[in-house]
């Protein structure tokens, strides 16, 4: 983040989203909007139609399976990928519907467009917004600049219904948080871990989390750091992507022309093209 003041504010306005949120879904901010914040979003129509057929076809590639358990699953991730979409607009890339080999999806669920090395990862979960937790495993910090967490709010005796037949959904933006902000807070002590299968995960809560209207600024904020054009620029000079390197030093320099090393670093990409 900027700084500390901003820090604060998304704090304290998260304090005061979680007191609405208490008090009731009547209460949140909805503006379905593509584009356009809203702490809650409804999700039906086409949207809905492809996130059902993605869990279908996860149902079909997944076959030894529980197939209620896959579809269920499915369907909560991608109203959590949906809701982020929504939210952000061209600024990010389109959920993805196509099935991806084994490999999965790189532990990356959406991308800045201008950008494709800045990943943020979804985390939904189901439940009351006192209880639930969002866990995040290492790789997912690695690789990624921001973990926004959806909520999908479960009312007193509802019972879990994540079928074909419901026609519409209305997943919350519970919040975020920059993953250079997770390390600290790990450093320090300020958030659990637990283990799982395993492995030692991260634990979030809401109370944890920065109001989600500040996602959109951060992400700005990166994509106008030069040392972002800068870390491209060497990864292109390592594969010999001389062409890549000077337009992504390029970049760095028309956004702070008084970074030293950049100029020598451009100077050399322009020599590796043959053009020095």
């Amino acid at each position: 983040m900027n700084g500390m003041n901003e820090t604060k504010i998304l704090k304290d306005q998260q304090n005061h989203f979680i007191g609405r949120l208490k008090d009731g879904l009547e209460n949140l901010y909805s503006y379905d909007k593509q584009g356009k914040f809203g702490e809650i979003k409804t999700i039906s129509g086409k949207d809905l139609r492809d996130i059902r057929q993605y869990c279908w076809d996860m149902v079909d590639k997944f076959r030894k399976a529980a197939p209620q358990e896959v579809f269920k699953n499915n369907v909560k991730g991608k109203l959590g990928e949906k809701i982020v979409e929504k939210c952000l607009g061209d600024l990010v890339s389109r959920v993805r519907y196509d099935i991806i080999p084994e490999s999965g999806d790189g532990k990356v669920d959406l991308t800045v467009n201008s950008y494709h090395t800045i990943g943020i990862q979804v985390k939904t979960r189901y439940g009351k917004a006192d209880e639930v937790k969002w866990l995040i495993d290492s790789e997912e910090i690695e690789k990624n600049k921001a973990i926004v967490c959806v909520l999908l709010h479960k009312e007193d005796c509802e019972l879990e219904n994540f079928d074909e037949f419901k026609h519409e959904y209305k997943p919350i933006i519970a919040g975020f948080l920059p993953t250079d902000s997770i390390h600290t807070m790990v450093n320090k002590n300020e958030i659990e871990k637990e283990m799982s299968n395993g492995k030692s995960l991260v634990k979030l809560t809401i109370n944890n989390l920065l109001y989600g209207m500040g996602l959109e600024s951060y992400i700005k904020t990166l994509i106008n750091d030069p040392e972002i054009d800068i870390k491209i620029g060497n990864s292109c000079m390592e594969e010999k992507n001389y062409k890549g390197a000077v337009e992504n030093y390029t970049k760095a320099i028309n956004k702070a022309i008084d970074i030293e090393p950049v100029p020598n670093c451009h100077a050399d990409a322009y020599e590796g093209r043959g053009i020095g």
